[in-house]
C-alpha cells in the first residue's frame, strides 16, 4: 500500500498503518539478502543460472502482488473532474525526468 493511500484506507488509524508498513519495509531489508542468497544457491551458484534465479523469482512475486492488490484495494470515490484521463495529462509529471 502506498503512503498516499493511508488517509482514505484507515482514516484515524493512520499511524498504525505507518507503523505496519516501516516494520514490514524493516523485515524485508533484514531477510531480504538472506533469500536473495538461498535463491542464488539453488539456481547453482556462479557455474549455473545462479543470477538469475533471485531476480525471476522477484519478477513474477511483484506481478502476482500487483494482482492481488488490484483485486483486494476498494476503489477510492472520485468525482468525475479528478477521475484520471489521457486528455487532461500534466506535463508536471515529466519534470522528475528531466531532473535526473
Amino acid at each position: 500500500v502506498s503512503y498516499s493511500l493511508l488517509p482514505c484506507l484507515y482514516g484515524p488509524n493512520i499511524s498504525t498503518a505507518t507503523g505496519a508498513i516501516e516494520s514490514c519495509s524493516g523485515l524485508a531489508m533484514i531477510f531480504a539478502p538472506v533469500v536473495g542468497a538461498a535463491l542464488f544457491g539453488l539456481g547453482g551458484g556462479e557455474a549455473r543460472q545462479g543470477f538469475i534465479v533471485p531476480f525471476v523469482t522477484l519478477g513474477a512475486m511483484e506481478l502476482a502482488f500487483a494482482v492481488a492488490s488490484a483485486v483486494a484495494l476498494p476503489s477510492l470515490p472520485l468525482s468525475p473532474a479528478r477521475r484520471p484521463n489521457l486528455t487532461r495529462f500534466s506535463p508536471k509529471v515529466l519534470v522528475p525526468a528531466f531532473v535526473c
